[in-house]
């Protein structure tokens, strides 16, 4: 009498509880990435209404030099290319975004004169997130008050 030879196919795979598992911890690790994400996006977005505005303090600055007086509309200064910022110099020489619906400008913003100016720029991120720079350097995110 022969033996029959019994061969056991054995099954390799995850379980439906396993796969649920690793399921919900990558959703747990998209829901604390997500914000932390739109957050980093927008720092990197006012990183651009900083340098341009520390530009065109520069170029303002080497107006004066030359010629005394702070009036020079642009100065020279144009923003990077693809800018997302509304920027503000004297009213007549402001540059709009379509990217940026926002346009609130402080009070004083916008001006120059022979002796000081103040201007600045604005972006709708999750609020309207507006940024000023005058002749002091001193460069102000007005929405925050820092």
């Amino acid at each position: 009498m022969k033996k029959k030879l019994m061969l056991h196919k054995i099954e390799r795979g995850f379980t439906m509880i396993e796969i649920m598992i690793v399921v919900a911890i990558i959703g747990i690790l998209a829901a604390i990435a997500i914000p932390n994400f739109a957050k980093f996006q927008n720092r990197a977005k006012q990183s651009e209404a900083k340098a341009n505005l520390k530009a065109f303090f520069t170029s303002a600055k080497a107006n004066y030099a030359e010629r005394s007086t702070y009036v020079c509309g642009l100065c020279g200064w144009s923003p990077e290319a693809n800018y997302k910022y509304n920027y503000w110099v004297d009213g007549t020489n402001d540059l709009s975004s379509a990217d940026a619906t926002c346009t609130t400008k402080p009070a004083g913003s916008g001006s120059q004169s022979t002796t000081a100016f103040t201007t600045g720029a604005a972006h709708n991120l999750s609020s309207c997130d507006t940024w000023t720079i005058d002749n002091a350097n001193n460069l102000t995110n007005v929405a925050n008050g820092t």
